[in-house]
């Protein structure tokens, strides 16, 4: 597994449409009753940006989402 992380495209940095999407995230989490930080609305909004799959091992987060 370690291999197949390390093959893939890592994305940084963001912009104002990407808070904005992050906002969205967090507006539509928190509607069904998932708290998430501001972080992870971040990462969320960049992947979206990037049409990128987002991999956690914090299932805690996004198990409802």
């Amino acid at each position: 597994m370690r291999a197949s992380i390390h093959s893939k495209q890592v994305f940084c940095g963001s912009n104002r449409a990407d808070t904005r999407e992050a906002a969205s995230i967090f507006r539509v989490a928190r509607a069904k009753r998932v708290t998430l930080t501001t972080i992870d609305a971040l990462n969320g909004a960049i992947a979206v940006e990037h049409v990128a799959s987002v991999f956690t091992l914090n299932k805690k987060d996004l198990r409802n989402f």
